[in-house]
């Protein structure tokens, strides 16, 4: 019999892009808040939601790539807030689910909403999904405090107090990306190191960095890959890091 050769794929034909539908369900009003945030008048504040939070880190994820150490730096700050942040909501979970199960023989479940929202997510960053978890576990949390309130698991002053300090953990979180910089000088590490006058002046605004954070041995776990050195406008190899995700929804 004669073997049969795979027929050679032409080189003119590409693959398309990849293109991905990441969504996210909210069930509570307050989960709806927190994505939305508020918008400034007269008697209230503005408040940074989700959506604002994952664009802020977009631009926080660019500069990074572009080798600058204090963006860096504080994506490692930030990564640590969600861990914590997460974490904390987990713990709050953990304790409500004990105490709705606490009984054997009485049955306590935790509400679902009849009509849930979905919001596709469309971040060109891997700290919007992650905040994305953390929205979703306040989602849950909320779910969980009000089957607890109706089923006398816990106090009403229990179930505001706990609901107002994650909702504190929430907005601290979505709101530090604000604190640094959107615009401005870009270091880059060599500059850093030879202190230059540029670094010398965000040295003196921002502070010293870490050494392990200079020479690029710490870097947030989700770091971008370095693009290009902001001091040699060379090509360079790939960092730890991993590459920002797309997808199909206009981009954040």
């Amino acid at each position: 019999m004669k073997n049969e050769q795979p027929t050679p794929i032409d080189d003119k034909q590409r693959p398309g892009k990849l293109r991905a539908d990441h969504m996210l369900t909210i069930e509570t009003r307050i989960a709806q808040q927190m994505y939305n945030g508020r918008s400034r008048s007269k008697n209230k504040e503005y408040i940074t939601g989700f959506n604002r939070f994952g664009g802020l880190m977009s631009k926080l994820y660019l500069r990074a790539s572009m080798e600058d150490p204090y963006f860096d730096y504080w994506l490692i700050e930030i990564e640590e807030l969600i861990d914590n942040t997460l974490m904390a909501l987990k713990a709050e979970n953990k304790k409500l689910d004990e105490l709705l199960h606490s009984h054997s023989k009485l049955q306590l479940s935790v509400p679902e909403s009849v009509n849930p929202i979905k919001v596709r997510l469309g971040f060109r960053n891997p700290y919007g999904f992650r905040a994305a978890e953390v929205l979703m576990e306040f989602d849950e949390l909320c779910k969980r405090l009000n089957a607890a309130r109706h089923t006398a698991r816990i106090t009403t002053e229990q179930f505001h107090r706990i609901r107002q300090e994650s909702s504190k953990l929430i907005r601290r979180l979505f709101e530090q990306p604000k604190k640094y910089p959107e615009k401005g000088m870009i270091i880059s590490r060599e500059e850093y190191r030879q202190k230059t006058r540029k670094a010398l002046e965000a040295i003196k605004q921002f502070g010293e960095l870490p050494d392990d954070v200079i020479s690029g041995q710490r870097r947030a776990s989700y770091a971008p890959i370095i693009k290009q050195s902001a001091y040699f406008g060379v090509k360079r190899g790939p960092k730890k890091g991993t590459v920002s995700l797309g997808n199909t929804n206009k981009k954040q």
